[in-house]
C-alpha cells in the first residue's frame, strides 16, 4: 500500500535530463517509491547538517548551499511521486488495460534475438509482452508492451538490440566529438541502448552509400 504523501495535482512539473532518465529507466512504481525514500533522507540530512547558528558570513553561505542541496532533493522526490502515480499498480504499464499481467497458465517462450535471450508470452489482455531476464542493468529487466501479437513484440526486441546503422558522415561526427573508439580492434561508438536505456560501447554496421 502507497503510503508515501503525493505532491499536488497542480504543481507544475519541467521535463528534466533527470525526469526523461527517470521515464526511460525506472517502470514500476516499488522502483520510484525507493529512488524517492533515498531523496527524502537526503533532504533531511542536508538540513541536519546545517549549522544551527548564523555566526558568520561563512555559516550563513553553508547553510544556504545546504538549504538548495535540500530543496534539490525535494524536487526529485516529487518527481518520482509523480512517475510512482502513474505506474501503479506496479508492472501495468499500459493504461488502457487493467489486465496487463502475465497469464497463470502459461509459460513464457524463449527465444533469442539478435544474440540477446529474452522470454515472450500473451498477458491476460490478450496482447503481447517481451522481457530480457539476464540483461543488466537488472531494472531493465521488467516487461516491454504491449504488442498486438507475438511477431510484433519478436519484432520490437530485434528493432531494440539492432546494431546502429551509421553513414560515413555520422562516424566522423562521432570521432569528431569522442564518441568513437576501438575495443579489441572492432570499431564502437557510444550509443544510447534502446533496451536498456544506458549508454554503451557497441559496434555498429556502416551504410552502404551509392554515389549521386
Amino acid at each position: 500500500m502507497n503510503t508515501h504523501p503525493m505532491p499536488p495535482d497542480d504543481e507544475p512539473a519541467r521535463d528534466t535530463p533527470f525526469c526523461k532518465a527517470l521515464r526511460c529507466r525506472v517502470h514500476t512504481a516499488d522502483e520510484a517509491f525507493a529512488i524517492a525514500a533515498t531523496h527524502r533522507r537526503r533532504a533531511a540530512e542536508a538540513r541536519s547538517s546545517m549549522p544551527a547558528v548564523i555566526e558568520s558570513h561563512q555559516d550563513r553561505c553553508r547553510a544556504t548551499a545546504l538549504e538548495q542541496r535540500a530543496l534539490n532533493h525535494d524536487e526529485i522526490v516529487a518527481v518520482c511521486l509523480r512517475h510512482a502515480a502513474r505506474l501503479e499498480p506496479p508492472n501495468q504499464r499500459d493504461p488502457g488495460c487493467a489486465l496487463a499481467t502475465p497469464l497463470d497458465t502459461a509459460a513464457p517462450e524463449r527465444v533469442v534475438v539478435n544474440g540477446v535471450a529474452a522470454e515472450v508470452m500473451p498477458f491476460r489482455c490478450g496482447r503481447w509482452y517481451f522481457r530480457c531476464p539476464q540483461i543488466l542493468p537488472v531494472n531493465a529487466r521488467h516487461w516491454h508492451g504491449p504488442h498486438a501479437d507475438r511477431q510484433a513484440a519478436i519484432d520490437d526486441l530485434g528493432q531494440r538490440t539492432a546494431l546502429p546503422v551509421l553513414t560515413r558522415k555520422q562516424v566522423e561526427a562521432k570521432r569528431y566529438h569522442g564518441y568513437f573508439g576501438e575495443t579489441g580492434g572492432v570499431p564502437v561508438i557510444l550509443h544510447l541502448c534502446r533496451l536498456t536505456g544506458a549508454t554503451v560501447l557497441t559496434p555498429f554496421v556502416l551504410a552502404e552509400e551509392t554515389e549521386p
